[in-house]
């Protein structure tokens, strides 16, 4: 399996790839195996975390994920990874 940055990786046992899941946690799950998660921490509080609007709409991307389109659209509750920045 390849990372966010084209490199292989290998994901921990117990987490094996499922199809016809959201980009964003698909990319969500490669941040966690990859940096860990910072305890106490959300990604809406993260740097790199983006809050978007499109008339009513409002959406979060993460901007060390690949983004584009709504299959990008970042859950701001998820644990943050560990690239977080204050």
């Amino acid at each position: 399996m390849k990372d966010l940055f084209g490199i292989d990786i290998t994901l921990p046992a117990g987490a094996p790839e499922q199809k016809g899941i959201r980009k964003a946690m698909k990319q969500y799950r490669q941040l966690i195996a990859i940096y860990g998660k910072v305890a106490d921490k959300q990604c809406r509080s993260c740097s790199f975390c983006f809050r978007h609007q499109a008339g009513s709409k409002k959406f979060y991307k993460c901007h060390k994920a690949t983004v584009g389109g709504p299959a990008t659209d970042w859950n701001s509750r998820w644990v943050a990874c560990g690239l977080f920045q204050q």
